[in-house]
């Protein structure tokens, strides 16, 4: 079979919209559909298995951007379409909740619309912590999991969970009213807040709390995942199982599991954020030989201002 027959039983399929005429307010980012001459809404639309380079090099950036600047953040957003379904509110309910004003002032702005796009700078980066710890979860597991490495994604996770706008004195929750319900209802989504006591955990249970949470984590991630048989309507695609997902949020944690066979490990530069994909018996710690050398000379350094103390 020629390699643009090979068989792909299993796809992905990503619909969302686009996003236009962003604003940064503060901590906030403000936007509105994108819409074609028509006024129909514009939208990302595309298949993919995940291990296209373009893929994993969009996964790797996002894993980089938890150390990123607003900007930076705002502008990956913008570029790669509605980051979350429930980041979409309706304007009345974002003028009657407790923002501060010059974020309603900037909503108020987009008076002809029915809902906006908003999002938390910090709450995006949370959740690319996320990713990356997920991510690095997943490379442990096949080696020596860390009780330190659970109680991280479990602690981002419980800070993500129920993520709402600020109140207004004397009001209830505004995301009572939101347009979109969340993947994951609460009582399938139980507390990780109780901390994990090392003293207690055996290495076999700490593997199975670390599946489990990773579980938990790519649920919320990918969300209720619809599923069928489909001929696809490109030739050089066989009949197979598409998943399908509604934000950027879900094609990036499908792309982590169409990785997850991979090990994924933190740059042990410490002030480098990156993270990078290792093979089974690869002993690599640094993402490039830049990290490396950085090291190495900061390593030089402490040695010679620890031998200068010594003599004096």
């Amino acid at each position: 079979m020629s390699p643009d027959r090979a068989v792909q039983p299993i796809r992905f399929r990503a619909e969302f919209a686009r996003l236009a005429q962003p604003k940064l307010v503060g901590n906030w980012l403000i936007a509105k559909k994108a819409e074609d001459a028509n006024g129909d809404p514009k939208l990302m639309d595309y298949d993919f298995v995940g291990t296209e380079q373009s893929f994993s090099a969009r996964l790797e950036e996002v894993l980089r951007l938890r150390a990123g600047t607003p900007d930076e953040i705002a502008a990956l957003v913008l570029r790669e379409g509605s980051f979350r379904k429930d980041d979409w509110m309706k304007i009345e309910r974002l003028l009657r909740s407790g923002l501060p004003d010059d974020v309603k002032e900037a909503v108020r702005g987009y008076r002809a619309q029915n809902a906006l796009y908003i999002a938390s700078i910090d709450s995006l980066k949370a959740e690319f912590e996320l990713l990356a710890a997920v991510a690095e979860l997943i490379g442990a597991i096949e080696g020596k999991v860390t009780v330190a490495q659970v109680q991280q994604v479990r602690d981002l996770l419980d800070g993500l969970q129920g993520q709402h706008l600020p109140y207004a004195p004397g009001t209830t929750d505004p995301f009572l009213d939101r347009l979109f319900v969340p993947a994951l209802d609460a009582e399938e989504s139980p507390s990780t807040a109780v901390p994990i006591k090392p003293s207690l955990r055996t290495p076999k249970a700490l593997r199975l709390e670390a599946q489990q949470t990773i579980d938990l984590a790519m649920r919320r991630g990918i969300g209720t995942i619809p599923s069928a048989k489909y001929l696809s309507k490109f030739s050089n695609q066989s009949p197979g199982l598409v998943i399908e997902t509604d934000s950027v949020r879900g094609v990036l944690y499908l792309t982590l599991l169409a990785h997850i066979t991979s090990r994924w490990r933190k740059c042990k530069r410490a002030d480098c954020p990156n993270m990078f994909r290792v093979g089974a018996h690869d002993e690599k710690e640094y993402c490039e030989r830049k990290c490396a050398h950085i090291e190495v000379m900061r390593r030089q350094r402490r040695k010679r201002f620890s031998d200068s103390r010594k003599r004096s």
